[in-house]
C-alpha cells in the first residue's frame, strides 16, 4: 500500500511544506493536508505493518477530512445562492458532482469500517465497494473537467493573469478609506471564484440574518457620512448656525 500511496506522498508532503513553510495557505488546507497524510499513514501502518489498532481508528482522520470537504462546499455552494460568490454553470455543477462523491465516500467508509472489520463480506458487499470507488473517482474527474474548461477560456481571455477588480472608495469619518468589495479567490477543484460582499440592508429576516452570519456584508454609504456645509448668515461673517 505505501508504494500505491507514493505519488500521494509527494502531493500530500508537497502541500504541507507549502503550507508551513511558504504560508500560501491558509489554516483550514493545511489541516486537510495533515489529515490526509495521518489517514495515509495509518492505513499504511494497518495493512503493511501490522499494526494492531481498529479500522474506526484508521479511518477516523479520513472521515474528519470528508466532513471538512463536505462543510466547505456547502459554504460555497450556500454562498452561490445567496449571492456572495459568483460561481460559472460549470464551476455549481462541479460543487453538486463532488458533493454527491462525498457522500459516496462517506458511504464506503462506513462500509470499511463496519461491516468489512466485523464479518466476511458477502459477494454483495464486494460489488457494493467495487462499484462506489471507482464512481467516486469519476465523478471528481467530471466535475474537474468542466472547472478546466472554464480555466482554459480564462486562459485564452486573460492570458493566465487573475481577474483585476478596482477597489471601491468608502467615505467614513476620516476621510476617503479605499476598500476591497469585489474580488477573486482561488478555491481547490474550483480554479477562480469571483465573489462580492453582501448587502446588510437586504437580510433583514431571522432566517437571512443567520444564514449570512458567515459571509461578509457591507452596508451601502452613500448616505452614510455627509458633510454638513455651514449656512452663511448674511451681514455676519464667518457666522454659523448653531
Amino acid at each position: 500500500l505505501m508504494t500505491c500511496f507514493f505519488p500521494v506522498w509527494i502531493l500530500v508532503v508537497g502541500g504541507i511544506l507549502d503550507g508551513v513553510i511558504c504560508k500560501t495557505q491558509n489554516l483550514l488546507r493545511l489541516l486537510c493536508w495533515v489529515l490526509a497524510f495521518i489517514s495515509m499513514a495509518m492505513l499504511v501502518l494497518k495493512l503493511d505493518y501490522g499494526f494492531n489498532y481498529t479500522w474506526q481508528s484508521a479511518l477516523t482522520p479520513l472521515a474528519m477530512l470528508l466532513t471538512l470537504a463536505g462543510g466547505s462546499l456547502i459554504y460555497v455552494l450556500y454562498g452561490n445562492q445567496l449571492g456572495y460568490f459568483q460561481l460559472t454553470e460549470n464551476q455549481f455543477t462541479a460543487g453538486i458532482l463532488y458533493c454527491i462523491a462525498i457522500f459516496m465516500m462517506v458511504c464506503l467508509v462506513a462500509v470499511l469500517s463496519e461491516i468489512i472489520p466485523g464479518m466476511e463480506p458477502d459477494f454483495q458487499t464486494r460489488m457494493f465497494v467495487a462499484i462506489l470507488a471507482p464512481l467516486v473517482v469519476a465523478l471528481v474527474g467530471l466535475g474537474a473537467w468542466g472547472v478546466s474548461k472554464d480555466e482554459y477560456k480564462r486562459l485564452l481571455l486573460l492570458g493566465g493573469q487573475q481577474s483585476i477588480h478596482p477597489m471601491r472608495l468608502r467615505l467614513e469619518p476620516a476621510g476617503w478609506t479605499c476598500v476591497e468589495s469585489r474580488g477573486v479567490a482561488l478555491f481547490p477543484m474550483f480554479g477562480e471564484v469571483s465573489y462580492e460582499p453582501l448587502d446588510s440592508k437586504q437580510s433583514t429576516d431571522f432566517e437571512m440574518c443567520v444564514c449570512c452570519a458567515c459571509y461578509p456584508s457591507e452596508e451601502k454609504d452613500e448616505d452614510e457620512f455627509r458633510y454638513e456645509y455651514p449656512e452663511v448668515v448674511p451681514g455676519v461673517v464667518g457666522a454659523v448656525p448653531a
